[in-house]
């Protein structure tokens, strides 16, 4: 999912669909822990970002609406 995200804020669509057809293809558990890690990541940058008084980058910034 991590590749995803990074696929998708750089603007390629296909990687980003490979990548998470590549987690969808694994073991559920896999998946959850995967969601939940980049869900953990993303409120952690923008908790740092409210933290540092740092603007939220445009892409976080869609991502949190």
């Amino acid at each position: 999912m991590v590749r995803a995200l990074l696929a998708e804020t750089h603007e390629h669509p296909d990687d980003t669909e490979a990548q998470v057809d590549l987690a969808l293809s694994g073991e559920p558990t896999g998946m959850t822990e995967g969601i939940t890690m980049v869900l953990m990541w993303t409120v952690s940058a923008l908790q740092w970002c409210e933290t540092h008084d740092e603007p939220t980058p445009g892409w976080l910034d869609t991502t949190a609406v």
